[in-house]
């Protein structure tokens, strides 16, 4: 077990078998980035099929794909690999190009404003209201049977991401405004796999987040 984490814990980058899988996840941005470029591929697929497509959803890849594969298979993954979608999401990945322009390096100085989510915001409220809607959206509106205001939905939360990463520091919309990655973050909690640092003691000592 790592030397910080909690009683009854197992290093998988130790571990036989799933363990030079895990190094290799982990000791190069190329494995990430190529998921994220499949995410991206997909979400742009969905998008022109969405605005190009058919309008019959059942042959549309825009409302067949998100509404009967990837949105019940977001909910059972986060039990089994926590918050990993998180970390290949198309709309946040998308922001950071857009905005920051590189690939998967950090820019310093930040392009946008980098300013502090005010601290009335700063909860679950705007997240819990824009779940609400997306609900509404799916048993009131029929979004899920319409092929054109699915991607519109995805373009809306694009628009959103890249707004947000503009003005706020530390990814603000996925920690407070993402209805997805917050339903993610609480469910995550019942996942046996985390994320965690060996040392906690060396990440609260480090200043050059060398390794962020």
């Amino acid at each position: 077990p790592a030397s910080d984490a909690p009683p009854r814990s197992w290093n998988l980058a130790r571990m036989p078998l799933v363990g030079r899988l895990v190094r290799f996840l982990n000791g190069s941005p190329y494995p990430l980035l190529a998921a994220r470029l499949a995410s991206v591929s997909v979400f742009l697929v969905v998008i022109a099929a969405g605005f190009f497509g058919t309008v019959h959803p059942e042959h549309n890849i825009a409302t067949a794909f998100v509404w009967n594969i990837w949105w019940p298979l977001v909910i059972v993954a986060v039990f089994f690999i926590g918050s990993a979608w998180c970390a290949v999401c198309p709309w946040d990945t998308l922001a950071n190009w857009i905005v920051r322009r590189s690939w998967w390096k950090r820019v310093t100085p930040h392009p946008g404003l980098n300013l502090k989510v005010p601290r009335p915001l700063q909860n679950v409220w705007i997240a819990l209201l824009m779940f609400m809607g997306l609900s509404w959206l799916e048993l009131g509106a029929g979004v899920t049977g319409k092929p054109l205001l699915t991607a519109a939905l995805g373009i809306v939360m694009l628009v959103l991401s890249v707004v947000f990463l503009l003005v706020f520091e530390r990814k603000a919309f996925c920690r407070y405004a993402c209805p997805v990655g917050r339903t993610v973050g609480f469910y995550s909690r019942l996942s046996p796999i985390a994320v965690r640092p060996i040392a906690q003691s060396t990440c609260d000592g480090c200043k050059s987040m060398e390794c962020y």
